[in-house]
């Protein structure tokens, strides 16, 4: 058993799920019956967890209309089964799969080449280094340079 298998067994044990009850993932998210009395029991939302997180490991990845398939699925069903939203954290995690192309793409002109560039954190860190402020803007000052004061003056030097 490798440990990456491990792991996973650990964390299902953790969490309150049987590891030989679940499924490895593949294409079955797919499928509506996988998820039928997925989360009746009183660990539907470790079982969630433990299901998201399985789907983001997935490899190779699906394609993209896969991944809109089974979110949507897997979203239905833990809805319609414990009439509760599922957890904003889970949910940023399965919109950051639905992008994972977009997210993976480090090439530095990506905001040149695409209308409406969607950057990674390492893109956004990079960006916001290079930006410097407008040296006209009152109060800024570009990078290495002491902010200037602005010098009051009195009613006689201002006629």
């Amino acid at each position: 058993m490798s440990n990456v298998e491990n792991r996973l067994k650990v964390a299902f044990l953790k969490h309150g799920v049987n590891p030989e009850e679940v499924l490895p993932l593949g294409m079955e998210i797919l499928d509506p019956l996988f998820y039928a009395n997925r989360f009746g029991g009183g660990n539907y939302f470790y079982t969630f967890k433990i299901l998201v997180s399985r789907m983001l490991a997935m490899n190779p990845i699906p394609p993209l209309q896969g991944r809109i398939d089974a979110i949507e699925l897997l979203t239905e069903a833990y809805i319609d089964q414990t009439s509760e939203a599922p957890e904003g954290v889970q949910l940023n995690l399965l919109a950051n799969w639905l992008l994972v192309e977009v997210l993976r793409d480090a090439h530095p002109d990506k905001v040149t080449r695409t209308d409406f560039p969607i950057m990674n954190k390492g893109q956004l860190r990079t960006r916001h280094y290079r930006e410097m402020a407008d040296e006209f803007i009152e109060g800024r000052t570009l990078r290495g340079q002491k902010p200037t004061k602005k010098k009051n003056t009195t009613e006689f030097e201002k006629q």
